[in-house]
């Protein structure tokens, strides 16, 4: 049985006998049945992450619905249309604060297999080099994918690629129902 909670850290101390933490959380959801079987669980897997509002799945289909008519509109396949907003729209990945990139060679053919991608996204740079092996490779920014962005970065994706709709002539929601949207997102609603 798997329980997803939301609070706070409340206190931390040390068992001195074992030298053990003992972490105390206030939780905001009253999760009484599952208190009694945690309680019978020899172990527990405990996971603790940073709070973040998710986005709605409306947003989500939404996004979709767009990004499906825009690549049709541009003549290209769903993933390359998606891999374009994300270069725009989208988020780079830092690790330890530092930017993380990759080195591609910078051929045509890499540069379409990147926008095909579905299990990575990258944005080129305008720094390339030459390697020891005679090949001009390109330095490319790793971007975060739609599914791992947060309230306000689904937020600037949907309103760019509204954006773009736009501006071919596709159809898109009345700003009052965006904003309805993006309310929700805000009151924590999705």
């Amino acid at each position: 049985m798997k329980t997803r909670l939301t609070g706070k850290l409340q206190d931390v101390q040390r068992d001195w006998k074992s030298n053990k933490l003992n972490i105390t959380f206030q939780i905001e959801e009253q999760p009484t049945n599952d208190i009694n079987f945690w309680q019978t669980c020899e172990k527990l897997s405990i996971i603790v992450d940073k709070f973040r509002k998710k986005r709605s799945l409306d947003a989500n289909g939404y996004y979709w619905q767009l990004t499906t008519k825009l690549a049709e509109a541009n003549h290209v396949s769903k993933s390359c249309q998606h891999n374009m907003n994300l270069r725009r729209y989208g988020q780079a990945v830092y690790m330890d604060g530092k930017l993380m990139c990759i080195t591609i060679p910078d051929t045509d053919e890499a540069e379409n297999e990147s926008l095909e991608a579905e299990t990575y996204h990258i944005k080129p740079t305008s720094k390339i080099y030459q390697g020891s092996d005679d090949v001009t490779y390109r330095i490319y920014i790793l971007l975060k994918g739609s599914s791992d962005f947060d309230t306000r970065e689904m937020s600037v994706l949907i309103d760019g690629v509204v954006s773009e709709c736009k501006e071919v002539g596709i159809d898109t929601l009345p700003p009052a129902e965006i904003e309805r949207m993006l309310s929700l997102w805000k009151s924590g609603k999705t």
